[in-house]
């Protein structure tokens, strides 16, 4: 049995590198999804038309479904100036 227990510790610095990997990979799936949309939300403020606006909701989702922190998004479009006056 203690020879089992050895065995673990010794293998187990080998795994954790890659345990903490797989935990951060939530970040760098939810990041890009919300950057694009953020685009398509500005596109729309600035003027380029409701087409613009459609994919933005659905990356939204996506992102939302990778990581819950990119709730935050709605928050940040309406606190910034200008946010929409479309034209």
């Amino acid at each position: 049995m203690r020879l089992a227990r050895r065995g673990v510790f010794t293998v187990h610095p080998l795994l954790v590198e890659s345990v903490a990997w797989i935990a951060e990979l939530k970040n760098t799936l939810s990041l890009p999804p919300l950057l694009f949309a953020m685009l398509a939300l500005l596109d729309y403020d600035e003027g380029a038309g409701a087409c613009r606006l459609l994919p933005g909701p659905g990356w939204f989702v996506i992102s939302m479904l990778a990581k819950t922190s990119g709730m935050m998004l709605p928050a940040i479009f309406l606190a910034m100036p200008g946010a929409g006056a479309a034209g």
